[in-house]
């Protein structure tokens, strides 16, 4: 069966404008079967959009964070939820991962706006990751294209991500995993590379959206 899994999305746990409760239902909405909720440095957002899934009924809820390590950004994406006792050295949190049966996934490298790890470590350590994020909604496409090549020439698996902070932009890019609909099998077909990237770009409703949440976060 193939999903569509949302890797990259965020709440108001973190820098999100959505709710964890509203980010459900607008999942549901797009029809994706599974989304990572990917709050910076903390599992809450994960957790409560969990407990809405299980009162709303679907989809698939990936306990997940975006972890700010000493290199840059690294997502971590796993079947339960757990403290956010993260280790901020990239080989640290590779083993914390491993030992928790998460996934660790290298997002926007080349972005360094986004805080991305920058394609040589990448290179350098492509040990330390199960998957580069090639196509991220949010990243000028000339990065997203050289994102492309570092996945062929480390042989990691390509994800897409909308990094969606807004509600327009949820399930704008997501992935697309041959799987079983439940979270072990989604997290070890992504391990395996059963899984397809796609290409989205905000629209012009996400602009204004995003426009709006900008001014909104610096007057709050």
């Amino acid at each position: 069966m193939v999903l569509k899994v949302e890797l990259h999305s965020h709440t108001t746990a973190s820098d999100g404008f959505q709710t964890p409760y509203e980010i459900v239902q607008i999942a549901r909405r797009r029809e994706l079967d599974a989304i990572a909720v990917t709050d910076h440095n903390t599992f809450r957002g994960a957790s409560l959009s969990i407990r809405a899934a299980r009162v709303e009924g679907g989809p698939i809820v990936l306990p997940a964070a975006e972890v700010r390590t000493s290199w840059g950004d690294v997502t971590v994406v796993c079947t339960e939820v757990y403290s956010d006792d993260f280790p901020r050295d990239p080989f640290e949190l590779r083993d914390w991962a491993l030992a928790r049966g998460c996934i660790t996934i290298a997002v926007h490298p080349y972005n360094k706006q986004f805080h991305g790890i920058g394609g040589r470590k990448v290179r350098e350590h492509y040990e330390l990751f199960d998957a580069i994020e090639v196509w991220n909604a949010y990243t000028h496409p000339f990065l997203n294209l050289l994102a492309f090549s570092l996945s062929k020439e480390t042989g990691l698996p390509a994800v897409s991500g909308s990094d969606a902070h807004v509600p327009s932009m949820v399930g704008a890019s997501p992935s697309l995993v041959e799987a079983p609909e439940d979270r072990d099998g989604i997290l070890e077909a992504i391990r395996r590379g059963r899984v397809k990237p796609t290409i989205g770009v905000p629209g012009v409703r996400a602009v204004f959206e995003n426009l709006g949440w900008s001014i909104l976060r610096r007057i709050m």
